[in-house]
């Protein structure tokens, strides 16, 4: 398998490179996972399914906003979860935990369940944001635990399980750019360009998922990704910018504050354009360079309590990177 290797700068932009993943195993040393964030280009309701979720359609892409896993294995079979870094204090450590619950899940799923493991998880993605977070630290979980483990399970099977964990683990196993359907769980590559230039703001208030969904309304005429697809195959940023679209954003706006003041900041930063990822609260913008994003950063830093971050997209590939710690 090959993988995504990302080096993080001071500011969250990356240098991208392909690495081959280590043979891991049951050897006592760590393993490194980074996990990333990531936004969405294009979000729409397409209608409401038995089961209670959306029929969605939306293009996702990784960037490089990084958290880390590590995992090292224990002598019994219990699963030990650690937080800490950005909001560690609010963040569970039982089984309610898509961390937890992923490794839960992949052992039981083969019978290991006499297998266990210490797990520290370092957070710099914002929760309630609608990055990905975490969603992209149980993919991440996933991929380390079948190594740690020395699972014989296929990518099949591992997507399985990922699907069952929650509707946007299945994208993070792949990651670069795809569009997803579904509930979100459905994912198709597409092909395009990797460093897009971004910067990303997320507001001190946070969004519950479920309750942005509970006010929305499916519209008659759904819009569709095309114009965006077509801007990210061509390589056309500014055909990507005027693409994107979010449907849950105006109900969002309705529920705090927050959401209005992060277009009002983003209308003054240049962008070629901007929008809130996901169901909120962060909000991104697509800039033509990395150094457009930087001046644009220090300007949206200005007299406001933001958490800012400058990242790049990230290529087509696994979203993930395992390797041996330190």
């Amino acid at each position: 398998m090959f993988s995504v290797h990302a080096t993080q700068v001071s500011d969250g932009t990356c240098l991208l490179g392909i690495m081959k993943t280590n043979s891991i195993g049951l050897d006592g040393r760590d393993i490194k996972v980074a996990t990333p964030a990531k936004i969405n280009l294009f979000f729409e309701l397409l209608g409401k399914r038995p089961d209670g979720f959306h029929e969605v359609e939306t293009v996702m892409a990784t960037v490089c906003l990084f958290d880390q896993l590590y995992l090292r294995p224990r002598q019994d079979n219990e699963i030990h979860l650690t937080v800490r870094g950005e909001g560690a204090d609010s963040i569970p450590t039982d089984e309610q935990n898509l961390v937890y619950r992923a490794l839960d899940s992949l052992r039981s799923r083969f019978g290991l369940e006499s297998h266990g493991c210490d797990v520290l998880l370092e957070k710099r993605i914002p929760a309630a944001a609608g990055l990905g977070g975490a969603s992209g630290n149980a993919a991440g979980a996933l991929l380390a635990g079948r190594r740690l483990w020395q699972i014989d399970a296929s990518d099949e099977q591992i997507g399985s399980i990922a699907a069952e964990l929650g509707s946007d683990v299945p994208f993070f196993l792949s990651g670069g750019i795809a569009r997803c359907t579904g509930r979100g769980e459905k994912t198709e590559a597409i092909n395009g360009p990797s460093g897009l230039a971004v910067v990303i703001a997320k507001p001190d208030t946070g969004m519950s998922t479920g309750k942005v969904y509970s006010r929305c309304t499916v519209p008659e005429s759904p819009r569709r990704s095309t114009r965006v697809i077509e801007g990210i195959r061509t390589g056309d940023v500014s055909g990507i910018a005027g693409g994107l679209f979010n449907r849950l954003e105006s109900v969002a706006a309705q529920m705090s504050k927050s959401i209005e003041e992060m277009r009002t900041l983003f209308d003054s930063l240049g962008c070629l354009g901007h929008q809130m990822s996901g169901s909120g609260s962060a909000w991104f913008g697509l800039f033509r360079s990395v150094a457009d994003a930087r001046r644009a950063a220090k300007v949206a830093t200005r007299n406001n309590d933001n958490k800012i971050f400058v990242c790049t997209t990230t290529g087509k590939a696994t979203s993930v990177a395992l390797t041996y710690a330190d």
